[in-house]
């Protein structure tokens, strides 16, 4: 809806906006104060970004600001027409810190796939490990009752830690609640069984 308003008031109301431009002049942006409050609301955002704890994200983030102060430096700021120097300098800029920035990201990317890619197969391996492991276990199990489920084996095996875990006096509360509550899970599946 914002959008709405804001295109009518851009297309039918342009003579309520102000002038900012007079055919290749652009100086009323700096003298009207428009471009100096982007450039100083941009420099607060990265002021902002670069008080609270910084995550990756927020790095790339304060990186498109000071391209972005740059930009609107060169060529809103200094620059007072087109085409003069300030206004190629600023387009210049622009295009090869976008670019930059655009592949330095791509290539972020990539690493993190490739890092989850080697996580998952590592993952993967490990798995298999804990399989071929749990097949030899069910293959030489002792104090396994004949044709006893690995599994009911194990959560058998599981309340007996428990339960002398819980004989112990070294717990302190909280680790006797949470054995009791695991213990008490052993057994609900143990009965379901």
């Amino acid at each position: 809806m914002l959008t709405v308003v804001l295109t009518l008031v851009a297309t039918s109301g342009h003579d309520l906006l102000p002038v900012v431009m007079q055919g290749s002049d652009y100086s009323m942006l700096v003298t009207k104060g428009i471009s100096p409050a982007v450039w100083v609301l941009t420099l607060i955002a990265m002021i902002l970004l670069y008080r609270r704890e910084q995550r990756v994200m927020d790095l790339w983030l304060m990186l498109v600001m000071w391209i972005w102060l740059f930009d609107i430096g060169l060529s809103a700021v200094i620059g007072s027409s087109r085409f003069d120097l300030g206004f190629y300098a600023g387009r210049i800029f622009g295009l090869v810190a976008s670019a930059f920035l655009l592949v330095a990201l791509v290539i972020e990317t990539i690493k993190l796939y490739s890092n989850a890619l080697g996580a998952a197969a590592n993952a993967e391996q490990k798995l298999a490990q804990l399989k071929r492991a749990s097949a030899a276990v069910e293959a030489k199990s002792v104090g396994r009752k004949g044709g006893e489920p690995v599994e009911q084996f194990v959560r058998r095996q599981n309340i007996e830690r428990y339960k002398a875990m819980l004989r112990s006096q070294s717990l302190d509360e909280a680790q006797r609640q949470t054995i009791e509550k695991l213990l008490g899970e052993e057994n609900a599946k143990h009965r379901d069984d």
